[in-house]
């Protein structure tokens, strides 16, 4: 999980070695109004996918995000430019006060 803004983001990482170097893929599939518990660690997005889709949460809009980033020396630095990222480019709105 990665927070961002206060939201809590379930991503998956993916490492993969090129000729030309490290990439390193992160995959968010997010459900608004859903808390961590509804995301699983240890099975495939695929299956989380038809987890909620089963516990009825097939409507309430899914959004999906995938980050694609190369040139750090390991995951971790990867990771925190991806974190850098995400918080320039998502807006969290506090939709209670509107």
């Amino acid at each position: 999980m990665i927070n961002i803004g206060g939201v809590a983001l379930p991503v998956r990482s993916y490492v993969f070695g090129t000729d030309s170097g490290t990439m390193y893929v992160f995959h968010c599939r997010w459900e608004a109004g859903v808390n961590e518990d509804a995301y699983v660690a240890h099975e495939s997005a695929r299956f989380n996918l038809i987890r909620g889709i089963w516990a009825g949460r097939g409507k309430q809009g899914q959004k999906i995000i995938e980050i694609v980033v190369s040139g750090y020396a390991d995951s971790e630095h990867a990771k925190a430019a991806l974190v850098r990222q995400l918080e320039k480019l998502i807006k969290i709105e506090n939709l209670q006060s509107k």
